[in-house]
């Protein structure tokens, strides 16, 4: 199995509130389909989020670039 890894030390931290709005937003795009549960890690250029897809209980990752 493969592992993410701890998140990068180099990358320049997003701003504030940021990765927030980016989880609101995404949850508004994908709508009632998949539950965007949590952060799970953020880059340089993107953020991954954990969900799950509600029809099939079934956990996936969504990665969002970031602006």
């Amino acid at each position: 199995m493969l592992s993410a890894g701890p998140p990068r030390q180099d990358a320049p931290p997003a701003p504030a509130g940021l990765t927030e709005q980016l989880r609101l937003r995404l949850q508004e795009v994908v709508g009632d389909e998949y539950l965007i549960e949590r952060l799970v890690g953020r880059g340089g250029y993107a953020c991954v989020y954990a969900a799950r897809e509600v029809a099939l209980e079934r956990p996936l990752a969504f990665k969002v670039l970031l602006p």
